[in-house]
């Protein structure tokens, strides 16, 4: 299955190339290990990651560790939250360390949107309103704490 994996990826890429799309395929899935072993095998700048830190955190992996892992693939992000075990919960309510999230994303270098998702029908208005603002207060705390330093 990783050949025939690999092949059709490979095609992707290739028309990707031709038309500059870029896909990214999403953490969470697989350990990020065996993604990376994935990207370095493809070897093509059009197959990038979009890295959900809370598909993570549902699987039992090290969010922060995969940043490090995956730094030189990360085209996208989510803002999104969950415990162990499949289970998303509303952003600063689960395991995802915002906070250390953000920090590990700017050592990366990403400075791509932070996308707010939550599955289902509770994604509403109101949910990504509170969402945007506890990120935005965390963003504001961590320049202020990056000025003090």
């Amino acid at each position: 299955r990783w050949g025939i994996l690999t092949e059709s990826l490979s095609k992707v890429t290739e028309y990707g190339k031709k038309t500059e799309v870029y896909l990214a395929a999403e953490t969470g899935s697989e350990k990020v290990e065996l993604l990376k072993e994935l990207l370095v095998e493809i070897n093509s700048p059009y197959l990038k990651v979009n890295y959900d830190p809370a598909n993570l955190v549902m699987k039992g992996y090290d969010h922060l560790k995969g940043v490090e892992i995956l730094k030189d693939y990360i085209i996208h992000t989510h803002a999104k939250d969950a415990i162990k075990g499949n289970r998303e919960v509303p952003i600063g309510e689960g395991n995802v360390i915002f906070k250390d999230y953000l920090i590990a994303l700017k050592n990366a270098g990403y400075d791509g949107y932070l996308t707010i998702e939550r599955e289902g029908n509770k994604g509403s208005v109101e949910y990504i309103t509170e969402a945007r603002e506890y990120l935005q207060v965390l963003c504001q705390r961590l320049t202020q704490e990056t000025e003090l330093k």
